[in-house]
């Protein structure tokens, strides 16, 4: 028996964050504002269950398409991210895409996909683009891009990072975070799901300290 535990709220306001995938379009809807700040704290929900609570706590109707497995399960864990970030790690889980339609949010399954099985590989091109963002942060959505959990130093969550990369594999990604970062990552078997192990190493590139 699965145990399901979830927990949306808002978080205190903070930097601003973008984070930008190339498989999931959307655009700024009037109203809804999708640069709030959030907290994430997921384990074993369902999928319908997921976005009924995000919709209440985005201020926007949430409508499925009925391609979606509604009760498929997602575990996601992000504190002070925006809300356009959370969509992104929760539909990389769930292999959706997300969009403005007729005053909802439509959430619909990615064209061509049945569902994907393991780890997305770490050569599977994104775009990424974050702007003063906490280090652990910008390493907890790429975990989440390759349906990993994270383990990372503390010391790495008060240090900030600019990224902009345009069509770029996920193991560059990480590598240009941690030469901005000061850390090393390794991608290992978990005992449910592969595990992000990032350890403080090298110094940080110069700009990228605390902010």
């Amino acid at each position: 028996m699965s145990s399901t535990a979830t927990a949306l709220r808002p978080a205190a306001a903070g930097i601003s964050v973008l984070l930008a995938l190339a498989l999931l379009p959307g655009v700024a809807h009037a109203g809804v504002n999708l640069d709030k700040r959030i907290d994430v704290d997921l384990v074993n929900a369902d999928m319908a269950s997921f976005f009924q609570a995000f919709g209440e706590l985005a201020g926007v109707r949430v409508a499925l398409d009925p391609g979606l497995d509604a009760e498929q399960q997602v575990s996601i864990r992000l504190e002070n991210v925006s809300a356009r970030t959370v969509l992104a790690a929760a539909c990389e889980s769930m292999d959706c895409r997300w969009k403005f339609h007729d005053e909802s949010l439509l959430i619909e399954p990615l064209p061509g996909t049945a569902g994907r099985q393991g780890a997305r590989p770490l050569d599977e091109l994104i775009d990424v683009k974050v702007t003063h963002a906490h280090g652990r942060e910008v390493l907890s959505s790429i975990a989440q891009m390759l349906g990993a959990d994270l383990s990372a130093d503390e010391s790495l969550a008060a240090r900030i990072v600019s990224l902009e990369l345009d069509r770029r594999s996920i193991g560059e990604a990480l590598d240009t975070a941690c030469a901005k970062l000061g850390c090393q990552w390794q991608l290992v078997a978990g005992e449910h799901r592969p595990l992000l192990r990032v350890q403080a190493g090298a110094r940080p590139a110069p700009g990228s300290g605390p902010g």
